[in-house]
């Protein structure tokens, strides 16, 4: 049975964290030996260092690289596996993610079939191209629900207007830079062209524009998060995910794999596969910048 905990700060509890999140928070500075913990609220907090399971992890000799880089080396122990049942997990404590990527889905739906039945033909590949990138922006903004979730912290719409807003210029900037080898190969299989040309602008999307969305995953996040502009937070997201080995930026590609393939089924099962793999990238966002 995993355990977890809650982080105690006078009257306010944060959580839970199992105990992969607080050992991650140990090595990274963010929870102390006397942090208080607590695992059920009928009992009396106590030091994290008086948890048998976490009271090692306070001896183990500092790692004197930059805070970065012993992040990617905590990612780099990971397999597919591992990512996804850590999304599983984030999926089962936070339940009411769902309700955003339903909407987003049903979004979705209604918007494909006003293009694909209301539209001219020569207007729908232009449609869903922005459609696309209208759809990434969105998603950016739901990382960030996702990822006060995952640090236990409240989400409300005033946080979230007072985060996007002042930002939102540089978030469809980004959004349309990351997307653009994703449109170009959606362009090509929209436009009615042979079924061979067809087949070319499907590699196109799958292959470099599914591993451009991957190896950028954490732009959005870097721009809400951290204040970064557009050209650095792609930047820094870029060499973060390459140079935690083509092993790793393949799990994250693969993440963006499976929603595609759901994407293929209706959409629906993208209810499913957006809380499990946006938890999952945002936990690890959290292991390599937080």
């Amino acid at each position: 049975m995993i355990q977890e905990y809650y982080i105690v700060t006078g009257k306010i509890r944060k959580g839970p964290y199992d105990t992969v999140h607080l050992v991650r928070k140990i090595r990274n500075g963010s929870l102390t030996a006397q942090t208080y913990l607590q695992q059920d609220e009928k009992d009396a907090p106590k030091p994290a260092k008086d948890w048998a399971e976490l009271a090692e992890f306070f001896n183990e000799k500092k790692d004197e690289r930059p805070a970065a880089m012993a992040e990617h080396g905590n990612f780099k122990k990971k397999s597919l596996g591992d990512v996804l049942q850590s999304g599983v997990r984030f999926l089962q404590r936070n339940l009411n993610t769902t309700v955003f990527s339903g909407l987003f889905v049903l979004f979705y739906i209604l918007i494909v079939t006003i293009i694909s039945f209301g539209l001219p033909p020569a207007a729908q590949t232009f449609a869903y191209m922005l459609c696309f990138v209208t759809g990434h922006f969105m998603l950016s903004c739901y990382m960030l629900s996702v990822l006060r979730m995952a640090r236990g912290q409240p989400v409300d719409a005033t946080y979230l207007e007072g985060k996007i807003l002042p930002v939102m210029k540089s978030l469809l900037l980004a959004s349309l830079f990351i997307c653009i080898p994703s449109i170009i190969g959606l362009a090509i299989l929209t436009s009615g062209l042979p079924k061979p040309v067809l087949g070319i602008g499907l590699f196109i999307f799958v292959v470099p524009g599914l591993f451009t969305l991957a190896i950028y995953v954490f732009t959005p996040l870097l721009i809400l998060d951290k204040g970064s502009d557009v050209w650095e937070s792609m930047e820094t997201s870029r060499k973060a995910v390459l140079k935690s080995g083509m092993e790793h930026a393949g799990i994250i590609y693969a993440m963006y794999v499976i929603n595609f393939l759901a994407g293929l089924c209706i959409l629906i099962p993208l209810a499913i596969t957006l809380p499990i793999t946006t938890g999952a990238l945002t936990e690890i966002y959290d292991e390599m910048f937080g």
